[in-house]
């Protein structure tokens, strides 16, 4: 949208007297601006106005009816941080204020500077004490004399009208996504992760405010994808298991995600686990779960376009056998029985059941 309409509804909205504070602010050079973009017919602006006791947060949208938006401070409906922003977006040119986002710590590995008041928000990643389940837990970071301090933040927080200045857009953007995630698990600390959650992880990650584990761990980074080890076992019950590893890679944890990727905790670089077929496929292939022996011909068919060096299940040859009362066979053992003082053989009986013949 031109600068100049923005202005003159800038002018309907102000009372004079913020206008006047407006410029100000921006004569003092505290404006930043952020994105200016349009959003299914709505323009929106964001930026960051240090007025000298916080840097406020600032999100304005414009449509063909009225000019609106929301700024942390909590003032007035249209406040001078909000016209401090729409003026600088009109004198950006003439007044050199350049367009960029507002700096956000830990871009890198590296912790950047926090910003006014030393909080910012990151979220901490672990995996279960089996490997079976990835959770998340934002958390408010607060730098001390000491080193950064992280308190866990409650999803139930995004219900409040006013969100706290170290929320920025971004990780607003995350919140409502993990909230999206977790449904009504809403007063948790550590939000576990579906296996289908990549979108969201990688959202967190682009971040550069995710580490492993706590606030000192690695920073997580997204690496180039490796190579994994596909095969197909065969288990006793007659079903297929797709298996996906990378064993010749040691000292990695492997995150169960469709599919899965590598972690190193040491560096937090993060490796998708590639088989050479796209990702939603492998997403439908591992989410299956093991395939019966009827369900062989089903997954060669979805894998008719996969290269020819992606391992197809073993199609067997089945005997059915016709419905029968199971028969009870008793065996007798001797089976070793653990005590404080050692271990005793004693008589013992198993009981199996054996079908048909």
């Amino acid at each position: 949208m031109p600068s100049f309409e923005l202005t003159e509804r800038l002018l309907d909205a102000c009372a004079p007297a913020c206008l006047a504070r407006a410029r100000r602010l921006l004569a003092d050079g505290g404006v930043r601006l952020g994105r200016d973009e349009v959003v299914d017919e709505l323009f929106v602006l964001t930026g960051s106005v240090d007025d000298g006791e916080a840097v406020r947060r600032v999100w304005i949208c414009n449509d063909d009816a009225e000019l609106g938006g929301d700024c942390s401070c909590a003032g007035s409906q249209f406040c001078e941080h909000m016209a401090a922003t729409v003026l600088a977006h009109e004198s950006r040119d003439e007044a050199g204020v350049t367009s960029a986002p507002v700096d956000r710590p830990g871009r890198s590995a590296h912790r950047m500077a926090p910003p006014a008041g030393g909080q910012f928000m990151a979220y901490l990643l672990r995996l279960s004490d089996d490997g079976s389940e990835l959770s998340i837990c934002p958390s408010r970071v607060a730098e001390s004399a000491d080193g950064p301090i992280a308190t866990p933040f409650s999803l139930s927080r995004l219900g409040e009208a006013v969100q706290p200045e170290y929320v920025g857009d971004d990780d607003l953007a995350i919140l409502h996504s993990l909230a999206d995630h977790a449904l009504s698990l809403k007063g948790l600390v550590w939000y576990p992760l579906a296996r289908t959650s990549v979108g969201l992880l990688r959202q967190i990650m682009a971040s550069g405010r995710c580490h492993w584990q706590d606030i000192d761990g690695p920073v997580l980074e997204l690496g180039e994808s490796v190579c994994a080890e596909v095969e197909w076992e065969l288990l006793p019950s007659g079903w297929q298991r797709l298996n996906w590893h990378a064993g010749h890679l040691s000292g990695q944890c492997q995150l169960p995600l469709l599919p899965p990727w590598l972690l190193d905790p040491e560096t937090g670089t993060c490796r998708a686990m590639s088989a050479g077929i796209d990702e939603d496929l492998a997403g439908r292939l591992l989410l299956g779960g093991p395939v019966p022996p009827d369900g062989v011909d089903e997954i060669v068919e979805l894998l008719a376009d996969a290269p020819r060096d992606f391992p197809r299940p073993a199609r067997l040859n089945v005997s059915r056998l016709e419905s029968c009362r199971p028969r009870p066979v008793v065996t007798l053992c001797n089976a070793s029985i653990g005590h404080a003082t050692g271990f005793s053989s004693n008589a013992a009986a198993r009981l199996q059941f054996a079908y048909g013949d």
